[in-house]
């Protein structure tokens, strides 16, 4: 009799034993959602490894579609909250050691199909995949190209007196221009000269022309992409300020070019 109820016994603990089990296993039958529909996780508490494992990161890249259980086994271990083989959700927490020193810890799941092969896998905190994939991260807004519209380049400093031939300074400028609009292509270029009122009109007429002809040139010799391209001479015309004074004569002496998309 006493043989009789030590067995009874026996295979009732055993049953609680099961029981209790399969209960701190029940989020692991079967995938689970809360009830703002997203992927359900079970209580941290409830895990074997409270504290959580150092997955090697180069594993856990690895955990697919398609694999079996026991390569995710094989890869990232037993899952940590007593799910057992024929369960269709593993549930781990993984650590991960940040740059200053601090250890973040994530829920990670993953989730098999009727097969046991891995559907899919979810992470309780969305910005953990960051610390096994880096580029998952938003990538920052790129800056844009600046956008020219006007340039004025200074005659003084362009070109020696009734020249038409840019000095070196006119060519560092233009050639900042140059890698600044790398990537763009502009619909039209127009590029004017003018001069001051001071000497034979009809010379400063062709200066101005032969000056906006030389920027031109060395624009398109030097890679700006642009459909057309206008070279345009206007003397003296158009001031910019007083013939009256030299200062003023200096800023009449130019040569602008207008970049439009």
């Amino acid at each position: 009799m006493i043989s009789i109820m030590k067995k009874r016994n026996s295979m009732l603990a055993l049953l609680a034993t099961v029981i209790v089990g399969i209960s701190l296993a029940g989020c692991g039958m079967t995938a689970t959602t809360t009830k703002d529909g997203q992927v359900g996780f079970p209580d941290p508490a409830w895990a074997s490894m409270k504290e959580g494992t150092f997955v090697n990161v180069d594993d856990l890249r690895k955990v697919l579609p398609g694999l079996t259980k026991n390569q995710v086994l094989a890869l990232v271990g037993a899952p940590h909250f007593q799910e057992f083989a024929f369960t269709h959700v593993w549930n781990y927490i993984f650590d991960f050691r940040m740059q200053d020193g601090r250890v973040a810890q994530c829920q990670y799941q993953v989730q098999y199909d009727s097969h046991m092969r891995v559907k899919a896998t979810y992470w309780r905190n969305p910005q953990c995949e960051q610390f096994v994939n880096p580029s998952s991260q938003p990538a920052p807004s790129p800056i844009p190209a600046p956008v020219m519209q006007h340039v004025r380049l200074n005659g003084d400093v362009s070109f020696d007196t009734g020249s038409a031939v840019l000095k070196p300074a006119a060519s560092n400028e233009l050639d900042s221009l140059i890698a600044r609009s790398r990537g763009m292509t502009f619909d039209t270029v127009v590029v004017s000269g003018y001069t001051d009122s001071r000497g034979n009109a009809q010379r400063n007429q062709g200066l101005s022309e032969r000056r906006a002809a030389s920027v031109v040139n060395y624009l398109q010799a030097h890679g700006l992409r642009a459909q057309h391209y206008e070279a345009h001479g206007y003397g003296a015309s158009n001031p910019v300020a007083t013939n009256a004074t030299n200062d003023g004569r200096a800023q009449n002496r130019r040569v602008e070019i207008d970049f439009r998309q």
